[in-house]
């Protein structure tokens, strides 16, 4: 396969093969050690947000959420491989790029149905591939 780990060059994902490759490999790590460029407001992406905070006050790590370095934007994993074309969000289409909302989009993007929908489908092929595996290392 040669689809780039980077979502901002990804094609449309429309072949079941690329989805699966691509959950498969997973979304790209967090770049810890990346200097995020800053846009024409003078803001940038944070690495605080590759994490949330849950009510009791522990942080968990975003893994859906996904930068691009080629468009300095932000894409969420699952919606930009299942969800509909007419549904896509900034981060599940062109990439999210608001940097000083990017706090409560990325909360209210959490809780939008067709991202739950897409959380669903991607950890649903996630396990199916790993089960796939198993069989096919027993066989």
């Amino acid at each position: 396969q040669s689809i780039s780990s980077d979502p901002g060059l990804w094609p449309e994902i429309t072949r079941a093969a690329d989805r699966v490759f691509l959950v498969k490999r997973g979304p790209a790590a967090p770049l810890y050690n990346f200097d995020f460029p800053f846009d024409d407001q003078h803001r940038r992406f944070s690495l605080k947000h590759y994490k949330k905070r849950l009510r009791n006050g522990d942080e968990v790590l975003r893994e859906w959420m996904v930068y691009s370095v080629f468009k300095n934007a932000l894409y969420c994993f699952p919606c930009r491989l299942f969800a509909a074309p007419s549904s896509l969000s900034a981060l599940g289409n062109r990439g999210f790029k608001d940097w000083k909302h990017l706090g409560d989009s990325s909360a209210h993007h959490e809780n939008a149905k067709t991202h739950i929908d897409c959380l669903k489908s991607w950890l649903e092929l996630k396990q199916r591939s790993k089960i796939g595996e198993t069989i096919d290392a027993v066989s």
